[in-house]
């Protein structure tokens, strides 16, 4: 008889626990919790071009440091072009259905340079991967990164992304050292 009245005491309490909870707005079953993230209200697909960081987070998969890689990486061609900044082929499915990629405006070719009556010497800093204008005449590729410099021939002459053409005594006075894949032009 007791343990009958104490298991039909605790079913009421259960009961009416649960009612209480569904009367109050927020806490029915599956209700988000404080602190917990929400998927933003879905207007249309995200343009990987343009989106904010807080945009790119909200995508199934994506975190902080993928957010960072696709903001760092941009201009995309396509959705697949993701790859290109290390973002994982299942992470690149599952978020496909939610982005776009915007065609972006090419940015005029630069004005050419005049022509220069003084000797010649180093080259301007470029931030490209393509090769950069300059080099030849004896003149090395520094890669301000890593602080070697490659000779012409070598393959990353004039490739690397931050980098400069000097002189071979210029980048040995600066701390630069030589790459040890190239091969010294004979003079």
């Amino acid at each position: 008889m007791r343990r009958t009245l104490i298991i039909t005491l605790f079913s009421v309490l259960v009961a009416a626990t649960l009612s209480a909870q569904q009367a109050k707005p927020g806490t029915a079953p599956g209700a988000r919790k404080s602190g917990e993230k929400t998927a933003p209200a879905s207007v249309g697909p995200i343009d990987l071009n343009t989106a904010s960081q807080e945009q790119l987070e909200a995508l199934p998969g994506v975190g902080p440091a993928t957010a960072k890689k696709i903001i760092g990486g941009r201009p995309f061609a396509s959705v697949a072009d993701l790859k290109r900044v290390g973002v994982n082929a299942s992470t690149i499915t599952q978020i496909s259905p939610s982005v776009m990629v915007s065609s972006v405006a090419q940015s005029p070719a630069p004005a050419p340079r005049p022509a220069r009556t003084e000797a010649p010497g180093p080259a301007p800093s470029t931030n490209v991967a393509a090769p950069a204008s300059g080099g030849g005449n004896g003149q090395v590729w520094v890669n301000l990164d890593s602080k070697i410099y490659h000779y012409q021939g070598d393959r990353f002459y004039g490739k690397t992304k931050n980098g400069k053409y000097m002189n071979e005594q210029d980048a040995v006075r600066a701390g630069y050292r030589a790459s040890k894949t190239g091969v010294k032009q004979e003079k």
